[in-house]
């Protein structure tokens, strides 16, 4: 069993909740709060496909494209709402 700072690390298989269960939200959590976080949407350049591949898994629609220009992922974030995830600077 790996070890972080001496304290035995929680098997991965416990963290998951069973089939068809939710995780409860905190008393505070807004469902106004979470619609808007569901209808986030982004738009990863070529430096970020690890990234853009996590934000798929966590359920967001996020948009890939390597051989598109920055001029080109900056129109279509432009016409579809997306918010631009980039390393330019």
């Amino acid at each position: 069993m790996c070890t972080s700072r001496g304290k035995p690390r929680t098997p991965a298989s416990r963290l998951m909740l069973p089939q068809g269960r939710q995780a409860p939200l905190p008393a505070r959590v807004r469902a106004s709060t979470i619609a808007a976080v569901e209808e986030l949407r982004f738009a990863c350049d070529a430096m970020l496909g690890r990234l853009a591949r996590w934000l798929r898994l966590a359920g967001f629609d996020t948009r890939f494209d390597p051989a598109a220009t920055d001029q080109e992922l900056a129109a279509a974030c432009r016409a579809e709402g997306r918010w631009l995830l980039t390393r330019d600077r």
